[in-house]
């Protein structure tokens, strides 16, 4: 077993906690195919605030590539489309 070095800094431990809205097609690149049925999303303040789920169902299940920019689901705008 390696000593450390006591004269080395010591760096103080920190936590990460990210929060990345679920879906239920395991972030396959689309919309959610049963968007009201996703309550997780509503505990993430900015995409609960603007969830449309009517828009969302409009779109249930399609690409998100293919839907207009301007109504995708918030969670894309996010960036949680990134776990693709």
């Amino acid at each position: 077993m390696t000593d450390i070095n006591s004269s080395a800094p010591r760096i103080p431990m920190r936590h990460l906690s990210v929060r990345i809205p679920w879906h239920d097609a395991g972030w396959d690149g689309t919309v959610c195919r049963e968007p009201r049925k996703n309550a997780s999303c509503l505990a993430l303040n900015r995409i609960g605030a603007t969830k449309n789920d009517d828009q969302e169902e409009k779109y249930a299940g399609e690409s998100l590539h293919e839907i207009p920019a301007k109504e995708a689901p918030p969670c894309f705008t996010c960036r949680s489309s990134d776990m693709i």
